[in-house]
């Protein structure tokens, strides 16, 4: 038998103050931790070809610096408000989900690198894996080979972790990725699984992503079964989950997962209409006597601000959520408002929660969001990638 001690999972003793950080696609993130003391001060820098990303995270998960410009080299200076592990977060803009890119990370304090056993894991059909959500924005990744025409139902299951999986072939954009959510069963009431169909295009090996949406240290399994294919939709039918149809012909509110039923020329009224009873009773005393007025503009065309203000601050949290991001998608005359539906299923994640629905409120009252929205904040700018 042997005595040999078993070597570590997530990093390594191995402390340098400059590492070549290589990234093989979008999904991927260089991480790098070190034990900060309360007071101190740390710089850190990266360079390179691509457009990098570069975020100093703090023992609670919140962001205490971050550069995102998209020219030139990133960096930033924290002074850290704790005693505590610390990770540097490298990641990149990517323009297509396979781009690989490399950057140079360098440090005035010594970091370890921290690896992620589970992303680049091969998954085989019928073969779940068992993994976890290991720290705020963890993506996992992984690889699936498939033959042309092979169809089949790509899941998720866990008790407590929010789970949604995504699904690309080589070389495909990020609007040709398949997304789905909570479409699968719930172990217990809260859980939300994904459960997504696709049809493999091409013959070649796959990404298949894990985006965990909520708080880290959730574990959660990922597998890949053959297809029912008495319970594939139909073409015609509504997607199984947002982006699993390329049609262009289908509704705005199909091709993105809308809440609302919604297109070119939708108006306020027809929102209106499947609102709460309370919401409702709010838009009226806001507006009073020029409601129906208000109801009659164009939600997806150029809204006056103090109204779509006012109608969005009568909403509970998960309506308002829906109502803005429909707003957004709708609107292509506002510069910089062409969205796929990695942009949705980002901004969701962001409005989610306390402080998600905080920065919410900053955004439709313009006011700047506080400071201790950071993450929140960071999140939102990385729903953007281009």
């Amino acid at each position: 038998m042997s005595n040999s001690v078993p070597g570590p999972v997530y990093g390594d003793t191995t402390g340098a103050f400059e590492f070549a950080v290589e990234l093989a696609n979008a999904w991927d993130a260089g991480l790098y931790a070190f034990e900060g003391t309360a007071g101190s001060t740390v710089e850190v820098a990266i360079d390179g070809p691509g457009d990098g990303l570069l975020a100093v995270v703090g023992p609670a998960g919140v962001v205490m610096a971050v550069d995102d410009t998209s020219e030139g080299g990133e960096s930033g200076v924290v002074e850290l408000p704790v005693d505590g592990p610390y990770l540097v977060v490298v990641g990149d803009y990517a323009a297509e989900p396979s781009e690989a890119v490399a950057f140079t990370l360098t440090s005035s304090v010594e970091l370890s690198p921290f690896h992620d056993p589970d992303d680049g894991q091969s998954l085989e059909i019928g073969e779940p894996l068992a993994a976890v959500i290991d720290y705020q924005w963890d993506v996992d990744w992984y690889e699936l080979p498939l033959e042309q025409g092979d169809t089949v139902v790509v899941w998720t299951e866990a008790i407590a972790a929010d789970t949604a999986v995504h699904v690309g072939y080589e070389g495909a954009g990020f609007a040709e990725m398949a997304w789905d959510d909570d479409s699968g069963p719930a172990v217990l009431r809260n859980s939300k699984n994904a459960w997504l169909y696709y049809t493999a295009p091409i013959s070649g090996t796959y990404q298949v992503v894990v985006d965990g949406l909520e708080e880290a240290g959730d574990g959660y399994f990922v597998g890949v079964d053959y297809a029912d294919l008495s319970e594939v939709p139909l073409a015609g039918e509504a997607p199984s989950g947002p982006g699993s149809s390329g049609d262009p012909d289908f509704p705005v509110d199909y091709l993105y997962d809308l809440r609302f039923d919604v297109g070119p020329g939708t108006t306020w009224r027809k929102l209106f209409d499947v609102f709460e009873p309370a919401e409702q009773d709010c838009i009226r005393q806001e507006f009073d006597g020029s409601l129906e007025d208000v109801l009659a503009s164009e939600v997806l065309g150029e809204p006056n601000e103090d109204e779509f203000a006012g109608i969005l601050l009568c909403l509970g949290q998960e309506n308002a959520t829906e109502a803005f991001i429909s707003a957004l998608v709708g609107n292509p005359g506002r510069p910089g408002a062409t969205f796929d539906l990695e942009d949705v299923a980002c901004l969701r994640e962001v409005f989610a929660g306390d402080d998600g629905a905080a920065f919410l409120t900053s955004l439709i009252t313009r006011e700047p969001p506080d400071e201790d929205l950071g993450a929140v904040v960071l999140a939102f700018l990385w729903c953007f990638p281009d």
